[in-house]
């Protein structure tokens, strides 16, 4: 994740590289999203065969992503 970059800021060929350079033929991203800034990412990926999520896997990602960020926001809250 350290070396994940800015993915607001890169464009597609820089993201394709990052991504092609760890080995994966393909991936879903979600992005996890707070007051209104992405604060992470949920990555799918598949190192073995190059694919297309189907649209249900697609959905399930973004509400996965929904739930794990509004469950750390609950716990940014209670910390502060």
């Amino acid at each position: 994740v350290r070396d994940l970059p800015n993915v607001v800021e890169i464009d597609n060929t820089e993201m394709l590289t990052f991504f092609k350079e760890r080995g994966m033929e393909s991936c879903l991203i979600a992005p996890m999203c707070f007051s209104g800034a992405v604060v992470g990412l949920l990555i799918v990926d598949s190192r073995h065969t190059r694919e297309r999520y189907p649209d249900e896997v697609q959905v399930l990602a973004q509400i996965v992503a929904e739930i794990t960020t509004s469950s750390l926001e609950q716990r940014w809250t209670e910390e502060n």
